[in-house]
């Protein structure tokens, strides 16, 4: 009974913090949500961070028109969940929605941490929080603003990075990267011998920060690498090859102002090519690498949690997949809940005769993961006895 009122309750908060910041209305609002058409265009870029977008779904349910709810970062956050604009391109509206990076960072945070206590042991324990580790991690995090500062001045209009007790922008981040480490301190101190066995779960839960360079994993592992560091638990070979890959890669720093659109590496890919840039992927991912080590030599592998874990992240990708084709709301709500770095299809055809990818960023490489979920399964029915049930088939 404990244990179905914990996810119980936990998916009742999770729907509510998912769909509250979109339906709740300007205090102001005197423009009700009307329908989406040729003649409502004037009024929805007239009536800017007034409706939800809720209120706007709601009064066009039966609306045969194209439409794509498109998230607009750059917006206020007096806007977020609220609609700043419609747009008509050739037969498509795009309705946009505010969705400030930094609301949005806080947002994506607290539903991931909660899934991550939903599927996990959980005991809160202050003792095993090193707060001296997050503080490094939360200013080291802080610390990309700088060193990305193209990618990040164009993605959020509060973005400031004067040194003073009154740029809340700067302490905003710092604070929220602060608590999203004490909860994954809590959760790794508490699950750090079965956390690989849910590792089939990061196809469905993608983990990219929406207006970040940043995925979720990576703060994880970073974690988990810092740790790794001050217990002295890390591999000696490993870390000098790193320290020579890290050594040629610096030589690729160029002092001119570049930037790359990180598209579907949002997260694991520099976006920038300068110094401070190269330093901070350069100790990212010296840290991810001593965080899987790490990892790999604490866990418990358990096969068929393992299994179980990929075929329900597999079934749950194709429902979702499916659900943001047929349903633009569907659409819009996967890339923020489940931090896509790269939208969904959004009908049941592929585009320009390429494979139907669906909810996933890259066709071959969800293929292949179906493909491995399958092989997968069939070896333990074999090597294990592992039981085909009506659940395993679904």
């Amino acid at each position: 009974m404990k244990l179905i009122n914990k996810y119980l309750l936990t998916s009742i908060l999770l729907i509510f913090i998912i769909v509250f910041p979109f339906w709740n209305e300007s205090s102001k609002n005197i423009y009700p949500a009307i329908e989406v058409n040729d003649s409502s265009i004037g009024y929805y870029q007239s009536t800017t961070c007034n409706i939800s977008l809720i209120n706007v779904v709601i009064n066009n349910y039966g609306n045969k028109l194209n439409l794509k709810f498109n998230n607009n970062n750059y917006a206020g956050m007096e806007c977020f969940g609220k609609v700043t604009g419609l747009d008509k391109v050739n037969d498509l509206y795009i309705v946009s929605i505010g969705t400030n990076s930094n609301l949005t960072l806080l947002l994506q945070s607290i539903f991931w941490i909660l899934f991550l206590l939903l599927i996990s042991k959980f005991k809160f324990q202050v003792k095993s929080i090193n707060f001296f580790n997050i503080f490094l991690l939360s200013v080291f995090f802080t610390f990309q603003q700088f060193s990305e500062e193209r990618f990040y001045s164009q993605v959020n209009r509060y973005f400031d990075l004067s040194i003073n007790s009154s740029n809340y922008y700067l302490i905003n981040n710092f604070l929220i990267f602060y608590l999203i480490f004490v909860f994954i301190s809590i959760f790794f101190e508490n699950n750090k011998s079965n956390i690989i066995n849910s590792f089939p779960y990061m196809f469905l839960i993608v983990g990219a920060f929406n207006g970040f360079n940043l995925n979720f994993y990576s703060l994880i592992l970073s974690y988990i690498g810092v740790k790794a560091l001050f217990e002295k638990k890390i591999n000696f070979k490993v870390n000098l090859i790193y320290l020579i890959f890290a050594f040629f890669w610096s030589q690729t720093r160029r002092d001119t102002i570049t930037y790359f659109d990180t598209d579907k590496l949002n997260g694991f890919i520099n976006s920038s090519n300068n110094s401070s840039s190269l330093f901070f992927w350069i100790v990212l991912f010296w840290l991810i690498t001593n965080g899987l080590v790490y990892v790999y030599k604490e866990s418990n592998f358990d096969l068929r949690t393992l299994n179980y874990s990929l075929l329900i992240s597999a079934n749950l990708i194709v429902i979702l997949g499916l659900l943001g084709a047929a349903f633009p709301i569907a659409n819009f709500f996967n890339f923020i809940v489940f931090g896509q770095n790269k939208r969904g299809i959004n009908s049941l055809a592929s585009i320009d005769g390429n494979t139907w990818r669906g909810f996933s960023a890259s066709a071959e490489s969800i293929g292949e993961f179906f493909a491995f979920t399958l092989l997968f399964f069939f070896i333990m029915v074999h090597l294990k006895q592992l039981v085909i049930t009506k659940y395993s088939t679904l």
